[in-house]
């Protein structure tokens, strides 16, 4: 007998297999559900990532695994530019580089059909305290989570808003 499969098993086998294409799909849902709370409940940024906040204190990794951390950093970035510009792209990383936290941080930015690959502004020292913000939200106040937050994203994304095509919400 082999005993029983645990749920870390379980996960660990799942992240194995997690393709990017699902990594999209969860971005993307992310970013309509912060759509729902900008449009049906005039929720700025700040209020929405207060409520994310709130999220990731009550239900914390034991482990950062990267696959997760790879899709915060995606989505965080994503809403980031949704709020910033109202317009969606959803932001993808190299999913080597988030792993080896590299410098000069390729992101796959998807605006509709269109794809277009972008050196963020992002370096080691952010990525680690984007992962202190992930794994560990309770060491932070919610105004200084949010903040610091916000600075990295926003000097990360430098977005051109008159990039083409934009997806535009109906």
């Amino acid at each position: 007998m082999y005993g029983q499969t645990s749920k870390r098993d379980a996960t660990r086998v799942k992240d194995l297999y997690y393709n990017q294409m699902m990594l999209h799909i969860d971005i993307e849902a992310d970013c309509n559900v912060a759509r729902f709370f900008k449009e049906m409940c005039s929720y700025d940024i700040d209020r929405y990532l207060r409520v994310y906040y709130e999220g990731a204190n009550a239900f914390r990794d034991e482990e950062i695994r990267p696959l997760k951390f790879e899709r915060f950093v995606g989505s965080m970035m994503s809403l980031c530019h949704f709020f910033e510009y109202h317009k969606m792209a959803i932001y993808r990383l190299s999913s080597e580089a988030v792993r080896l936290y590299l410098n000069n941080l390729k992101a796959i930015i998807h605006k509709g059909s269109h794809s277009e690959s972008k050196t963020l502004d992002l370096g080691i020292e952010e990525l680690y305290i984007l992962q202190d913000l992930y794994h560990e939200p309770h060491n932070f106040i919610p105004d200084e989570y949010i903040s610091k937050l916000k600075n990295i994203l926003v000097k990360a994304i430098k977005v051109d808003p008159s990039i083409t095509p934009d997806v535009i919400f109906t």
